[in-house]
């Protein structure tokens, strides 16, 4: 219908109720028009994506080809693409990080996906703007500040992108070498140095049984006792994995039935996060076990460790080599909790000085 055809049926009207209805278009301000084109033209729709990990990379696959007549760019902040997905190339159980980032990156190329994305481009803040209907974001790039606008805006920036250590009073006059583990430095060499690592999350007990080979001495502080259980595809993951993945690498039919089969084992434990239940008291009793075998029969470690509460109150924390980790000679488990940092190392509420010699770690 043509805009003039609202005018011919306002003064030409054929009931009350059409009348009426006109009558409330007349109101609207700006006027109502209703546009002319062909009902198979497409708008124009422009996207802004925030974030080049895995949301990023797979929502450069899939909008473009979803979306008809759409302008996509996807900023992210750091100078490459990098996160995970399912692969048949990987050459251990737990795939490291380098060998993750090349993966993502050869998925970026074989998509044609990178023409999206402005790599080295942080967005600094984004509002919806009434009066254009449309998103008004701020960049910073090497080049300086710019704004985008956008129909629609997709934060695909991820839970830990961006890593903060904790506020302890002190920590900016400690002298030595001071990191997050989401931003570990790579030229940071831990052979022979003490090294406090603080917090028993999950970061914490993957970082320290790797750290503990090669330190001189580790400080682990853990505020709060956890259940550590064992991976969470099994005990016999690694060997699962050495005796399948060949025949799942010449087969995408093997490959699916590898992975449903490492699924199965997972999520047929999912009743035992119900507290009280039997699942949950026998997941208790067999982690209770696990641990204590882990640390060599060390009883007043165990104490200090094992919780007096359900298995799946607080997030349960796989950590292959923690356990044994804690019972070697070079580190000291220490539960109390820190009350400053010195310039030289970490002093605890009971007046305890403990001084690294390089590196707290969180």
């Amino acid at each position: 219908m043509a805009p003039t055809a609202i005018a011919d049926l306002v003064n030409h009207g054929h009931n009350a109720d059409s009348r009426e209805r006109l009558d409330v278009l007349k109101t609207i301000d700006p006027d109502f028009v209703i546009e002319e084109h062909p009902i198979d033209e497409y708008e124009p729709i422009r996207a802004i994506v925030v974030g080049g990990g895995i949301s990023g990379i797979i929502a450069s696959i899939l909008l473009p080809a979803k979306v008809p007549n759409l302008d996509l760019v996807v900023y992210e902040r750091n100078s490459d693409i990098a996160t995970f997905a399912p692969s048949t190339t990987w050459t251990e159980a737990y795939a490291t990080g380098p060998e993750i980032f090349a993966y993502w990156k050869r998925i970026a190329d074989q998509y044609e996906v990178r023409k999206y994305i402005r790599t080295s481009h942080t967005v600094t803040s984004a509002e919806w703007s009434e009066e254009k209907a449309k998103w008004i974001v701020k960049i910073h790039s090497d080049e300086g500040e710019f704004v985008d606008e956008a129909n629609f805006l997709i934060t695909a920036t991820g839970h830990f992108s961006d890593p903060k250590l904790p506020d302890y009073p002190g920590i900016k006059d400690f002298k030595g070498h001071l990191r997050h583990t989401s931003n570990w430095d790579p030229n940071f060499d831990p052979r022979d140095k003490c090294i406090a690592v603080i917090g028993n999350g999950a970061s914490g007990l993957q970082v320290l049984p790797q750290l503990q080979k090669v330190a001189s001495r580790i400080d682990h502080y853990a505020r709060n006792k956890t259940w550590v259980a064992a991976p969470i595809g099994g005990e016999d993951l690694a060997d699962f994995v050495a005796d399948n993945i060949e025949d799942a690498r010449t087969s995408p039919e093997n490959y699916l039935r590898f992975r449903k089969a490492l699924e199965a084992k997972l999520f047929s434990r999912f009743g035992g996060i119900f507290k009280d239940g039997p699942q949950n008291a026998a997941a208790e009793e067999s982690i209770r076990k696990l641990m204590k075998a882990r640390l060599s029969g060390n009883n007043e470690l165990a104490e200090e460790i094992i919780p007096d509460f359900s298995v799946g109150c607080r997030r349960l924390t796989p950590g292959p080599g923690y356990l044994e980790a804690l019972t070697a000679d070079n580190v000291k488990y220490i539960r109390d909790h820190i009350a400053e940092f010195t310039e030289t190392g970490i002093r605890t509420v009971d007046g305890m000085t403990f001084s690294p010699s390089t590196s707290p770690t969180y």
